[in-house]
C-alpha cells in the first residue's frame, strides 16, 4: 500500500497510507513543500506521525457499547461507554464517509474514510483541521495571513477574508519583498514560516491590479476567462436561487495558482523570517494607521484566527468539551509565538488602489 510521509519542518509529520489518485494529486498539490526529509532542521520528530490519514474499506468503529452525541451538527460524535475514545463521524447521504479520532493509543490525529467520487475536498479540509489540531498541541500555529521580508525583517500582515491583504502583498512584491506565506502560514517562537509557495488569484485581483495582466500571458487570458465567468455568475444569481452556488463555485469563480516568481521574476519565496512588525487591517473611509501594543495586537488577530477557521468553530469546541486532555490555553499559545518590535493598525479605504495603499504601508513601516 502506497505510503507518502510530509514533514513540516520540525513541527509535526503526517504519513498518508492507501491514497485514492485524487486525493493524492489535492494533498501533493497543496502540501508539496513537505514531501520529503530535506526541509527537517531538527530530530525533533520521531518516526511516529503526528497525524495518520488512510482511505479504509471499513470504517473504524469503537469498540463495545457506544454512545452518539451532537447530532444536531453537520457531524456525530460517539463516545465510548467503557473507555475515554471518542470519534467525529462525518456522514455522506447517511452513510459514514470520514472518521477523525483523536483518542487514539497510537497517534494524536488519526483520519480515516472511504473511497467515493469527490470526496478529495473534504478529505483535505478535514486534515487541515488535524494539521491545527496537531500543531496547537506543540504549541504552534497555522495561521491565516500574509506575510512577507525585506531587509531581513518581517512583517505580518492580519485581516479578515475579503480586506485586500493578497492585493497589498501582490504590489509589495513587486516593489521587491520576499514572499512567506498569502493565505496561511506556520507561526512559532516569533517566526513566521512558509506553508504553501503559491499565491491563488482570482478575478477580483485582476481588476484591482490592472498591471497583474501583463505579467505573463496566461494572466490576460485567466482574467479575461474569469470576467466571463463572474458576469455568468451575476446573471445566474438573478434567476436561481443562492443556495446553489456552492455547488458551482470552482467554475463560477475560479483559481489560478502562481508562484511569486511569475508575479515578479526577481520575487524570492523564503522558508522562514522573524516577525518585526504585526499590522492588522480593518475597512474604513480613510487610510490612516496607528500604533497599538501588543496585547491590543493580539486580541485583534485571535479574533480574525477564530473567523477564518469558522467552519471547523463547532467541530473544535466539541472535541475539546469531550476530550479534555486536547484543550490547550490557546491565549498563553498566542503570547508565546507572537513577538515583535512595532504593531500598527491600518485602516483601509475600498476606493483606493492597493498599488497606492501598499506603498503607504511601506512608508507605515519608515
Amino acid at each position: 500500500m502506497h505510503t507518502v510521509d510530509f514533514y513540516l519542518y520540525n513541527f509535526i509529520k503526517i504519513r498518508s497510507v492507501g491514497m485514492p489518485s485524487d486525493v493524492n494529486r489535492l494533498i501533493l498539490e497543496q502540501l508539496r513543500c513537505f514531501v520529503s526529509k530535506s526541509n527537517m532542521s531538527s530530530t525533533r520528530l520521531s518516526e511516529q506521525p503526528d497525524i495518520h490519514i488512510e482511505c479504509c474499506s471499513d470504517l473504524p468503529t469503537l469498540n463495545g457499547r457506544g454512545e452518539q452525541l451532537g447530532s444536531s451538527f453537520n457531524f456525530n460524535v460517539i463516545r465510548s461507554l467503557k473507555s475515554d475514545r471518542v470519534m467525529v463521524i462525518f456522514n455522506y447521504r447517511g452513510v459514514p464517509d470520514v472518521v477523525l479520532d483523536f483518542t487514539a493509543p497510537d497517534v494524536p490525529v488519526h483520519i480515516s474514510f472511504r473511497r467515493r467520487k469527490g470526496i478529495a475536498r473534504r478529505v483535505y479540509g478535514l486534515l487541515l483541521f488535524g494539521i491545527i489540531q496537531a500543531l496547537k498541541m506543540n504549541h504552534d500555529l497555522l495561521c491565516h495571513g500574509a506575510v512577507l521580508q525585506k531587509d531581513q525583517k518581517g512583517i505580518l500582515i492580519a485581516g479578515h477574508r475579503g480586506i485586500g491583504k493578497t492585493m497589498i502583498l501582490l504590489s509589495l512584491l513587486k516593489a521587491g519583498w520576499g514572499y512567506i506565506g498569502d493565505d496561511k502560514f506556520i507561526l512559532s517562537d516569533g517566526k513566521a514560516y512558509l506553508f504553501q509557495d503559491f499565491i491563488v488569484l482570482r478575478d477580483h485581483h485582476f481588476s484591482a491590479l490592472p498591471w497583474l495582466t501583463g505579467r505573463d500571458p496566461d494572466f490576460a487570458r485567466f482574467a479575461k476567462k474569469a470576467k466571463l465567468q463572474k458576469y455568468l455568475q451575476y446573471q445566474i444569481l438573478k434567476w436561481l436561487p443562492q443556495k446553489i452556488l456552492p455547488s458551482l463555485d470552482r467554475f463560477l469563480n475560479p483559481a489560478m495558482r502562481v508562484t511569486p516568481d511569475r508575479i515578479c521574476k526577481q520575487a524570492v519565496t523564503l522558508s522562514e523570517t522573524t516577525i518585526s512588525t504585526g499590522i492588522v487591517l480593518g475597512q474604513g473611509d480613510r487610510f490612516e494607521a496607528k500604533e497599538i501594543s501588543r496585547k491590543a495586537f493580539i486580541q485583534k488577530f485571535d479574533l480574525l484566527q477564530q473567523m477564518a477557521i469558522r467552519e471547523y468553530n463547532d467541530l473544535e469546541k466539541m472535541i475539546y468539551y469531550y476530550c479534555p486532555k486536547r484543550q490547550i490555553n490557546w491565549a498563553q499559545v498566542l503570547d508565546d509565538n507572537i513577538h515583535g518590535n512595532r504593531f500598527i493598525d491600518i485602516t483601509v479605504p475600498m476606493n483606493v488602489g492597493f498599488d497606492s495603499i501598499g506603498k503607504k504601508v511601506v512608508q507605515c513601516l519608515t
